[in-house]
């Protein structure tokens, strides 16, 4: 019992003399060791070397509950397993990172964006439909970069590919045959320094041709069709000295295959040599260089024999069967057969998302290399999107040539221009051959009151009330005098709120015109007028054709724009409503020259609703070209 006693008091006199200092800091490191491995854990999805980020963080927790367990130990006991562990844990950690750091040991990676820079589009291809990203591809001319290779992308190269599902290249379309370069007067080259110079600076159309100068060393220029500015297109002669020609000797014909067409002609030109070319397709030869020529090379030829130069046409393509293909089927096509491409897109009802509906050759056709396609592909059906107003509506049916009509339609739960329905629902599938209504509400119906008999100040006060918006007319009659003896809309008649009726007043003098509109409600007037507007009556005709600097409030015009079709249909129904309403206005119709955007026909600037105009003034308006 006396050696239990003296133990344990041992034991609770190191338990005691335990430093409370290396707690705390044991406690710190074990909680900054946790934070940091959870850190590691978290951000390694967003690393390439993922699964290495999370072994490492597993190994640094294991490693500090290890130092933890073994330095409470030492307080306690003299020897420790858990001292060796922790070395041996330690170990483990870095014979692992050494191993990894020194690509030693593989681990698996996260998939990221590679560097395409001059890697085939057909290659691009491959990879974006293998990790199911859409890709667009931008073309430009690259001096360069070959045709249908990769000049750029908008995706970083390591970038994560699940972090991204669309990615954009610019794409080479060779060098750009309409740019201007500059030709110097090359006046004393030979016709090696002339061809390297064409090589490269891309000419596409030049000719050497040679003629006899005693004086000019053979193969030097003499003169040149044009210098300065020029197009690689434009046509350039060289001519080039033949020198004496009695001093032209035989020679052995060199191997011209796989020559281009011009070095092998100036070849044959500087040794005063005739030559006849004809063109065949070839799968091997590439276009533009020669086949063979006839003679073959090593026959001694004399001046004046005329060689055969077969020059190719490259492949002949025959073109298959390209509707319902797809964009990397297609693509794959145009570069396997050195084509030129041009893409276009648009809606189609039978023809899936992102494969072709049509092209502008037809199967079986047989074309030749740098032969350009013009490929349509579908953007799937055409559905009915969600509008919030007329004019977004119109915009997107102009855009897509849908056929539309406007109809107006009393309804007292859709406030007045705004639409009620379209005839067909959001979301269905549109025909493009058929024609969409629009129905637009002309707000609450309200019924024409009969006027006649009543005089102006009731009339005004049931204008007011109804709001609607009245003007007089005085009219000679012998009816009592201040009363309403005829009305512009007829009693019992629906009409809009705000709409305008006249009202001829009985006078017994001279007839005379006053125009009052109901100011109540004109600052809330709404600018469409009803289909069921008529003119004034034929009694106030001839007051109207009488100026006099009569001003008239311009209302209504709305109506008219929206059931424009094209400028010149929007020109003359402007041109017509003004003269049928307002007598002796003139109006002058613009168009914008095709700046604002707007569809055919749309109203861009000048007079409109609630401008006021007078008899005998002109006026402009500017619509959308």
């Amino acid at each position: 019992m006396y050696k239990n006693d003296k133990y344990e008091n041992e034991y609770e006199e190191r338990k005691i003399k335990k430093p409370v200092i290396i707690n705390i800091m044991l406690s710190l490191m074990s909680v900054i060791a946790t934070l940091f491995s959870a850190f590691l854990i978290i951000d390694s999805s967003n690393r390439i070397n993922e699964t290495y980020q999370i072994i490492n963080a597993i190994l640094i927790s294991l490693i500090v509950i290890s130092i933890a367990i073994s330095f409470s130990k030492t307080f306690y006991k003299k020897k420790s397993n858990t001292i060796v562990i922790t070395s041996l844990l330690i170990i483990i950690t870095t014979i692992f990172n050494g191993l990894y750091l020194f690509d030693i040991i593989k681990l698996p990676v996260q998939k990221v964006v590679p560097d395409f820079y001059n890697k085939s589009l057909e290659e691009v291809i491959k990879w974006t439909e293998k990790n199911n990203i859409e890709n667009e591809e931008i073309f430009e001319h690259s001096d360069n970069i070959k045709k249908y290779n990769i000049i750029s992308q908008n995706k970083k190269t390591g970038t994560l590919i699940k972090n991204i599902d669309n990615i954009k290249f610019t794409v080479s379309n060779g060098p750009d045959y309409n740019k201007e370069v500059i030709i110097p007067d090359m006046s004393g080259w030979t016709t090696d320094e002339v061809l390297k110079f064409i090589e490269e600076n891309h000419l596409k159309n030049v000719q050497i041709v040679f003629e006899e100068n005693k004086d000019i060393k053979n193969d030097t220029i003499i003169r040149q069709s044009t210098n300065g500015k020029v197009k690689r297109t434009d046509s350039i002669i060289f001519t080039a000295s033949l020198g004496d020609s009695t001093a032209l000797k035989p020679i052995e014909l060199i191997d011209l295959k796989n020559q281009k067409l011009l070095n092998a002609t100036t070849y044959l030109g500087k040794h005063g040599i005739t030559y006849e070319l004809k063109y065949e397709f070839s799968n091997k030869i590439e276009r533009g260089k020669i086949i063979n020529s006839n003679p073959e090379k090593g026959k001694i030829i004399n001046l004046g024999e005329k060689v055969i130069l077969t020059v190719s046409k490259g492949k002949e393509i025959k073109v298959p069967e390209l509707k319902n293909k797809t964009f990397s089927d297609v693509t794959k096509w145009i570069i396997e057969n050195n084509l030129d491409i041009e893409y276009s897109d648009k809606y189609d009802n039978e023809i899936e998302k992102g494969l072709v509906i049509s092209s502008n050759y037809q199967t079986g056709d047989i074309i030749e290399e740098e032969t350009k396609i013009n490929i349509v592909f579908s953007k799937g059906k055409l559905v009915m999107p969600k509008f919030e107003n007329l004019e977004s509506f119109k915009t997107w049916a102009n855009t897509y040539n849908i056929k539309y009509e406007i109809k107006e339609e009393f309804n007292k739960d859709i406030p007045q221009n705004n639409i009620i329905k379209f005839s067909v629902n959001e979301g269905e599938k549109i025909n493009t051959e058929e024609i969409i209504t629009v129905y637009i509400s002309k707000g609450e119906a309200i019924t024409t009151p009969d006027f006649i008999g009543k005089n102006k100040n009731d009339i005004q006060k049931e204008c007011n009330n109804l709001g609607i918006n009245c003007t007089f007319t005085n009219t000679k009659s012998d009816k009592t005098e201040g009363t309403a003896i005829n009305q512009s809309i007829q009693k019992g008649t629906e009409i809009s709120k705000n709409q305008t009726i006249n009202i001829q007043i009985a006078t017994k003098k001279q007839n005379e015109v006053t125009n009052k509109n109901n100011t109540s409600n004109s600052k809330n007037y709404n600018t469409r007028n009803d289909n069921n507007q008529t003119n004034n009556t034929t009694n106030s005709t001839n007051s109207q054709d009488q100026c006099n600097g009569k001003e008239y409030t311009v209302k209504g015009l709305n109506t008219v724009f929206n059931e424009c079709t094209s400028y010149n249909d929007c020109k003359t129904k402007v041109q017509s409503y003004f003269k049928n309403n307002y007598k002796g206005v003139i109006i002058n119709i613009k168009d914008d020259g095709g700046t604002s955007g707007l569809s055919s026909g749309s109203y861009v600037a000048g007079i409109g609703n609630g401008s006021k105009v007078e008899c005998g003034k002109s006026y402009s308006i500017t619509l959308a070209k």
